[in-house]
């Protein structure tokens, strides 16, 4: 009788001890899932970086190979003159002064 009743205990016990096993294996799962779509999305980001970079790179040296002495005119009224939009004025210094903090 005792020896039935700890045969019990034990494999309540050891049922318990799998259901853990069993959750935390779906937990490492859907751990591994998001790190993997997270690695994923940081490659994308430095990939649309890289590109972005290229695109001022070039549009930068095209602008000054347009016009080099214009480029050095007083107070930067060439640069305002060709990005009247504040907006793009403001990106446009954002992503080339970019401060990492």
């Amino acid at each position: 009788m005792l020896l039935t009743s700890l045969t019990w205990i034990f494999a309540a016990i050891g049922a318990i001890g799998g259901c853990f096993g069993v959750a935390s294996f779906f937990y490492v799962r859907r751990q591994t899932t998001l790190m993997n779509s997270q690695v994923r999305s940081e490659e994308n980001r430095k990939a649309d970086d890289a590109e972005w970079s290229a695109k001022f790179e070039k549009a930068a040296n095209t602008l000054a190979s347009v016009g080099p002495k214009s480029i050095s005119a007083p107070e930067g009224e060439f640069y305002h003159s060709q990005f009247a939009d504040p907006n793009v004025r403001t990106r446009i210094e954002q992503h080339l002064i970019h401060i990492e903090g």
